[in-house]
């Protein structure tokens, strides 16, 4: 069996709907191959109750591709979350006007420090 070749995509979406259009790509996709996964891990338990390894082998390959499509997802859809909330911390620190001592002008710097 190949590995299938991936490719990253990109597409914008604004900034507040960031958290639903994560919830909706992982949920979309992951639910019903975690239950097809979760099905060829039971063919595979069942065929093993039966002395039928090499179809096992064959059920729990076929549940492994299908996990690692998921991990893939889950990847992706970390690395979006990391960018906002990368994003959104730094806005809140603007907000609440956090001040970097280096840029302070000088007559507010004590003169001992």
């Amino acid at each position: 069996m190949t590995t299938p070749k991936r490719v990253k995509i990109t597409y914008s979406v604004d900034f507040n709907e960031v958290l639903e259009e994560v919830a909706r790509l992982i949920g979309a996709k992951s639910r019903p191959d975690l239950s097809q996964a979760n099905e060829l891990l039971n063919q595979a338990a069942s065929s093993l109750t039966k002395g039928a390894a090499l179809s096992s082998i064959e059920y729990m390959r076929e549940a492994r591709d299908i996990l690692a499509g998921v991990d893939y997802l889950l990847e992706d859809g970390m690395g979006i979350l990391l960018g906002y909330v990368s994003t959104k911390s730094n806005e809140t620190a603007q907000e609440f006007g956090a001040v970097d001592p280096y840029d302070m002008p000088e007559e507010t710097i004590d003169e001992e420090g």
